[in-house]
């Protein structure tokens, strides 16, 4: 049985089912999210700025392109973990957890493939939301600000 239904009955789209897993992500996600936050620990500055300078080069060209797919609480979490990202009073170990996160929503052949309908960016969704509960004590006012600033701009 889809997890959705375990969870008191079928979505309509994407969209909600996305709302839901961020909401409430599922504990294969969570798990997901502790695996891809293990690699940050690791990282070393050098690995950090070349992580950013990929991000830098490939995210917001892809949240444009997926903006019209994506829950809009989704959206804002990766907009403002990039602003964290970039952002020289986060810890360079909350970096490290940004970049692995959005360089996995970057990539397009994680654990579901962006390109399967439906389900492609909910796993992206999924793992953000596990990420964020370790995460998301980074954030500030002024990250959720800018974020906010670029999706009214979009």
């Amino acid at each position: 049985m889809a997890w959705w239904r375990r969870r008191g009955g079928e979505a309509r789209n994407e969209g909600e089912r996305m709302a839901e897993e961020v909401e409430h992500p599922s504990p294969r996600h969570v798990a997901r999210a502790e695996r891809e936050l293990s690699h940050a620990a690791d990282m070393s500055e050098e690995e950090v700025e070349d992580a950013k300078e990929k991000i830098e080069r490939d995210f917001l060209g892809k949240l444009v392109r997926m903006l019209s797919r994506l829950n809009r609480d989704v959206a804002l979490r990766l907009l403002t973990g990039y602003y964290a990202l970039r952002d020289p009073e986060v810890p360079l170990s909350a970096k490290a957890g940004f970049a692995v996160i959005l360089l996995y929503f970057i990539n397009p052949f994680d654990l579901i493939p962006d390109v399967t309908p439906v389900i492609g960016l909910l796993d992206d969704a999924g793992v953000l939301a596990g990420a964020w509960m370790y995460l998301g004590g980074h954030v500030t006012d002024e990250h959720r600000a800018k974020a906010e600033a670029y999706l009214k701009a979009q």
